[in-house]
This record gives C-alpha cells, structure tokens and sequence, in this order.
C-alpha cells in the first residue's frame, strides 16, 4: 500500500500539472434562473474572508462533520455512513465524526460556510468544488460488486422493456426523460454526454426533461409510467433488484455498453472514476493526513465498508475524464477562479437573465413610447377635424366639440384595453421575478437595492397601465359602503401626501369636512385615487406659498341644477379640492380632462392621465366633476350619489394582512393546474404556488387542460382568459365543468373583456386575479379560494374592496 505521503505528492503534481480551461455554463448545468446558489456565495464569501482567521485552528475542535451527497435520500445516507463515521472516530482518537446529508443544492453551500470538514461526493460536482472553493481529495472509493471491487462507474439509460418504440438514443426525440439532478455525474451528466454525440439536444428534442432527486425516485418513476425514459448511475438498478424493490426483467437498456470488468453492472455510458472522500480547505492537514491513513487500511471486511457496499478506499485516481466531460458539456465555471466573484462574474454569469430583464425593460419602453406617438397623432387629427369645425354655428361647434371629446376618451379607451393585457404581461415578469429573488437573498447583499428599484418601478408601471384601465371604464369594480371624510383623512396620512409636502413644504393643506356626511356607494382605491391626483395638481398649481383646501358636504341638486351639471336630481356628497394658485387659463380649461394634455414641464410629475382619471371614475360612479378657474385660484369638486342600500358589496374596505402574520397562507400540497399560454407567466406562478407550498403542473392550452383533468384530480384551476388561437379561459372552464362540476378555479390575466369575466364569475369561477400580481395577491386568492364553501378562517386575510381591474 502506498504512503499517505506518496498519495499527497500524487495529488498535488495532479493539481499542478492540470489545465483548467475556461468555459460558461448553459441552462443544463447552472439555469440563469438558479440565481440563489451565486447570491449566497457572494455573501457567504465575505464571511470565509473576514471571519475565518477567528475559526482556522479546527484542531481545537472535537467534533468532524463529513457531508455525504445524498444520492437515495438523507435516511439512506445515515444508514450508509455511519458505520464509515464510527470507523474513523475509532481510528483517530480525540475526535467524534458525524454524518452530514446533503442534496445536490446544499452540498456548495455547505461548502462555502464551512458547514462540513470533509465531504464525499460524485465526480464531477467534486472537480467543479475542486476549482471553485480549493478542496483537494485523499482517497477514492473502491465500489464493490459481489466480491470484484471497481474504481469507475457510468451511467444507465434505460425504459420499460413494453416500449417497443424506444430501442435506441435516437428514439428519444419527443420522449418525456426522468434524471436525478443536473449536477448527478451518473444520473444525468454522463449521459448527457453520449446524447451530445450522438447530436440530440435535450433543451429541443425532448418533450420534457425533469429532475427527481434521488435515483430511486428515477427508476420507481419510470416504472410507474411517469416518465418514457430514466437515467441513473451505474449499480443502482442491480442494487434496488438486490433490495427486492424491482425486478431487471421489467427494465430495458439502452445504447448497452460493454463493461470490460468482472463485475457486468448495466451500463450505457463512458466510465468515470469513483467518487472521492475530499478534504476543505479549512481542515488541518494533521487531521487530514490522519483520515487518509484509516481510510486507505479500512478493511473490505470492516463493518463500515459492508454497510457502505465498498471494498474500501485507495490513492486519489486522476479524475481528468470528468474535466473532459465538463468541457464537451461546458459545464461549470474554470475562467478567472480567484477566489471570489465580482459583480462583473455574477452578470456574466447570469447574462441571459439580466439579458431577459433588460429585454422586458425595452419592450416595455417601446410600447409607451408607441402609444404616446398614438396619442399624438390621434390629437392631430382631432384638432385637424375641430379647424373643419370651425366656420359653423356657435352651437353646432359646441356640440361637434363635445363629440369628438368623447371619441378621442373612447379611442385611448380602446387603446388601453388593447394593450393592457399585453403590457400587464410584460410586467408580470418585473414584478414577481424582483420579489422572488429577494425572498431569497441575503438581508446585507448588495443586490438588494437594485432588484428593489426593478421591483418598485415594475408596481409604478402596473399603477400607470391600471390608470389607462381606467380611461378605458371597462373595468369592473367592487362597490363599498363608505364614509369618504375617512378616506381623506387616510390619504392625508399616507406617504403620498406626505412626499407632497416635502416637495411643496410652503403650501399648506387643511380640512372641512362634514360631521354628518352621508355613506356614498363607492370603488374605494378610485375614490382615493381621485384624491391624491386633485390634491397633487393644486400643489403644483402655486408658485410658492398657498393653501389647499379639502371639504365635504351634504347636497340636494333638483332638476335644473342636475342637469346644468348632467347628472340625475337627487341627494348627493361632494368632495371639494380648492387651491389659491394662479388658476388654469380658459383655453385649457376645457381641455384638462383630456388624457396626455398637460401644461406642466415634461417629467415633472405624473403621467398626464390623472384628471382623465378623475373624469373616468366620477363617470363611473354615476358622478361628475365641476371645475371652476379664476385668477384667484381654482375649485374642483365632485359629486357622489348618496348610498341607496344598493351596493354590491356592504363590507368595508379592508388592506391585506401582512404575510408574515399570516403563516397559514401557505399550502398543504394541493394540486394547482396552472393555465397559460405564455411560458414565463407559467414559470412565476409555479415558483410562486412552490414557494407557497403547493404541488404545481402547468399546461400551455385550454385544451391541455381539459384532457389533463379528465386523467386527474386538482384542487383548482388558474386559467388565463385569452390563449389565442385555442379555447379561452371561459371555454376551457365551461368544457372542464361538463365532467367535474364544481371544480374550484381562478381566472388569472392581465385584460380580459368584463362580460366574460361576470360570466365565468356567475358560472362558480371562485375569483378574478389581474396581472401582475405580487406574491401577498396570488396567496390570499388562492388560500380563499381552496377554502370550504361557507368556513371562514380568521388567519386569512380577508380580500375586501377593490380587486384588480379587469
């Protein structure tokens, strides 16, 4: 047997002699979208450098964590190892060796915080930790095979011996494949490799490739039907047919290699070496030296190398096969490894997914952009067909004026519906993505805020689309009983009002509001949106000191006085918003309502549609607005039909509670089919619904979705409205309720039309859900919705007062 000096010498002249080749990862290796692992290194880095002098001398401590990757589940591990623990805590006196399981997610993690003294892992996740974080091995597992021992293991590409039509690598275009995980050397890697030569690209050719964890989770899941075609390690089959969980004769091998050994396991790949016990770089070299040596003179024999099924350990193998598998594949990170990474390493890193944002950043740019060059040329002709006006009677021009005011209100209408499906899509992904990402990162790390700013200008851009919604009047809304002094006095409190005042701190709001106002049956979010938008535009109508006054009153309008304003006799609540600035001129006057006509200086505040907001929804509420405009200041108010006892919701207006007091939003693994046509909006709301703790499936059609319930049972359905060309939300829901009346669903868009909506509403749909919606929406819908008919759970927080827009 070799010295353990010998064994070190070989592996450092490895270390020294090897190449190490830069290349960048694909989706296969690292997804853009697995962003957590590197955020974490960034921090958890930090803490290695400026923390580990205070940690170096692990000889002080008695306890020695060795990580084990948990191929076949964390219990098998412990069975597995910790014979091998009690061995070398026995060999090596003073210290106690524990056994850590790791999935392949935690195993660099445990990595980078030191978590773990020694760690035993495959191949290839061992020569990417080799290079990233400096571990080095002293030893490689000799793999024992009835009484034959081999240092090398393969992959295994097998079937059901029933599938006829899968024979050979090539019939695997358009097959569902079941892997272990894209880090798993025998359980994806290697064959990954043979399907590359053979010029078979998984992300194209396969129907669908997904990744179960364990290797017996692969083969119990191909066997079960749940996929066409399995990939696992070498011995895995003959072990689990040893453990009476399966029997070979029912598995078919496919591209069978020859195994030029005694041993004859099933094989389909190149070999690799064995997986090698590694040692991190914060554990002593004495303690290192001592493991090498027990592990090298474990017996076959011992009760550690039995319960493991190995024939012991060796002398480090030369693992350079595994760095010729990586760079065929382009797998991992060799360039530049110094140690830490940059913020110029992590966008080089994840470039197709700051490529991604940037791309929704454009288009979103674009289409604003488009649809103010709309605006303006629709006001182009409006004002070319006014001048045709012109020379006609006094009342005629009047009338003519009138009309084509309301055209060119109905045209931006229909241009917002038209494009707020689209744009509420584009800002799905800005919204949720930013939130999904800082669930998961550090609170320190510097990505923090920049992700934060992606997320609260996607939310401003959502607010602006849900403003055209509003021009468009087709949305519909949930009316509340409501005492509107409170919704004054709550936006005077909010920070709005309060960003006002330090942005005009001369001018100086006050109230007289009404102690006996009367209830008004109202879209509570609208009203405060009409609000803010009077109170923001009479700040910036003074100059520099001024006053703003908001009031309410009781009135009764008889028939002369409502129809000089054009609205029904009756009782009636105003809101009045009176400022001493220098007023608006007559030539504008009648044009403020107009959306995107505006006299403020370009980008000094808001968007230009907040008065045609404020028109819109008094329209809406069967009000309207009055204003009046001298040199002394001007006066807008609003009238709100008094409450008649006919309000479609009697409730009050609740905020949602806080998640984090409400824990028990998240799921028990329900099953939720999710519906879309768009693959991005099916990724958010499966990470999202995962997250929450729900079990998720996703289909790309109405039609899809029928056939997959009529083979299986959710417990609710989110539908997007519009999948063109195939069935609509509706259709889809009115198909699936033939055969599973009552089954529970959400519908789930970013426009869709208000007839179709009440329809499927009226029909049993539990509740509409608009894009983009925030993590808190998606979770207290769901939550109500999966409810039981008629139970209330005061954990959840209630969903009252306005929903999205449709």
């Amino acid at each position: 047997m070799a010295t353990l000096e010998t064994v070190l010498l070989i592996g450092n002249e490895r270390e020294l002699m090897r190449q190490k080749p830069s290349y960048q990862t694909n989706f296969l290796g690292h997804p853009p979208f697995q962003v957590l692992p590197c955020l974490v290194f960034l921090f958890l880095f930090s803490v290695h450098v400026f923390v580990s002098p205070v940690f170096a001398d692990t000889d002080s401590q008695k306890t020695v964590k060795v990580g084990i990757l948990a191929k076949r589940g964390h219990q098998h591990a412990f069975e597995t190892w910790n014979a091998t623990a009690a061995y070398l805590t026995d060999a090596i006196p003073g210290r106690n060796f524990q056994i850590v399981p790791l999935d392949f997610e935690t195993v660099r993690v445990a990595a980078i915080s030191r978590d773990i003294d020694f760690l035993i892992t495959n191949s290839s996740y061992y020569v990417a930790l080799e290079l990233d974080y400096g571990l080095s091995r002293v030893a490689t597992m000799e793999n024992l095979h009835g009484d034959h021992i081999e240092h090398v293991f393969g992959g295994v590409i097998f079937t059901r011996v029933n599938r006829s039509d899968i024979n050979t690598l090539k019939d695997l275009y358009e097959k569902s494949i079941l892997a272990v995980d894209r880090d798993s050397l025998g359980g994806w890697l290697a064959a990954w490799r043979e399907l590359h030569a053979e010029h078979i690209r998984p992300e194209h050719d396969f129907r669908a490739l997904q990744f179960a964890g364990t290797h017996d989770a692969v083969v119990l899941g191909v066997i079960n039907g749940d996929a066409d075609v399995g990939i696992v390690r070498t011995d895995t089959l003959e072990r689990m047919a040893d453990e009476g969980k399966i029997n070979l004769a029912d598995i078919k091998i496919l591209n069978q290699q020859t195994w030029n050994h005694e041993c004859g396991y099933l094989l389909s790949t190149r070999l690799y070496p064995e997986w090698p016990f590694a040692i991190l770089p914060h554990t002593s070299q004495q303690l290192a030296k001592a493991v090498a040596v027990a592990l090298l003179n474990m017996p076959a024999s011992s009760d550690a190398a039995k319960k493991a099924r190995i024939g012991g350990w060796t002398v480090p193998l030369d693992y350079q096969p595994i760095h010729d598998l990586q760079k065929e594949l382009q797998l991992f990170r060799y360039k530049q490894h110094n140690g830490k990474i940059s913020i110029a390493d992590f966008l080089r890193e994840h470039r197709l997914t700051v490529l991604m944002l940037m791309t929704i950043l454009s288009l979103l740019i674009f289409v604003v952009c488009y649809t103010i060059l709309l605006n303006r040329r629709l006001e182009r002709r409006v004002e070319e067909k006014t001048a045709e006006l012109s020379l006609e009677a006094t009342e005629r021009k009047i009338t003519e004026e009138k009309l084509h005011r309301a055209e060119k209100m109905e045209a931006i209408g229909l241009m917002a519906s038209g494009v707020a499906h689209d744009l509420n899509n584009i800002l799905s992904g800005i919204v949720s993505y930013p939130e999904l990402l800082l669930m998961r990162l550090p609170e320190k790390s510097q990505l923090r805020q920049p992700i934060m700013a992606i997320l609260e200008s996607g939310l401003r851009a959502a607010d602006v689309v849900a403003d055209l919604l509003t021009v468009a009047r087709d949305a519909a809304k949930v009316r509340t009983r409501v005492n509107v002094n409170s919704l004054i006095l709550e936006y005077l409190s909010s920070p709005e009002a309060e960003k006002i005042s330090s942005l005009h701190p001369e001018v100086t709001i006050s109230t007289a509001l009404c102690n006996s106002l009367k209830f008004v049956c109202c879209s509570p979010s609208h009203v405060s949106k009409c609000i803010m938008n009077l109170v923001l535009n009479a700040a910036e109508a003074i100059d520099t000191s001024g006053e703003i006054i908001v009031s309410t009153e009781n009135c009764h309008l008889s028939a002369a006085e409502a129809e000089e304003i054009s609205v029904k006799p009756g009782s009636y609540v105003t809101i009045t918003v009176a400022d001493n600035g220098s007023g608006i001129e007559p030539a504008d006057l009648q044009h403020i309502f107009e959306p995107f006509y505006s006299k403020k200086k370009m980008g000094r505040s808001g968007t230009g549609i907040g008065l045609a907001v404020v028109w819109n929804s008094m329209q809406d509420h069967d009000g309207t607005v009055i204003v009046k405009s001298d040199a002394k200041g001007t006066v807008f108010t609003l009238y709100f039909p008094q409450y008649v006892d006919d309000c479609l919701n009697t409730e009050e207006d609740e905020k949602f509670l806080p998640l984090e007091v409400a824990p028990n939003l998240s799921g028990n693994g329900e099953l939720i089919l999710v519906v879309d046509d768009e693959a991005y909006q099916r990724d958010i709301a499966e990470r999202i619904l995962k997250q929450l703790g729900y079990q998720v499936h996703t289909v790309n059609s109405g039609e899809e979705a029928v056939q997959y319930t009529r083979e299986k049972n959710v417990d609710l359905l989110l539908l997007d409205m519009l999948m063109p060309p195939g069935m609509d939300g509706l259709e889809t829901y009115k198909q699936i309720d033939r055969f599973k009346p009552g089954q529970k669903a959400l519908i789930v868009s970013g426009f869709s039309e208000k007839a179709k909506v009440e329809q499927a509403l009226s029909m049993g749909v539990e509740s509409f859900l608009k894009k983009p919606y925030t993590l808190r929406q998606l979770s207290v819908t769901v939550k109500q919705a999966l409810k039981p008919k008629g139970v209330e759970d005061p954990m959840i927080p209630p969903f009252k007062g306005d929903p999205p827009q449709i």
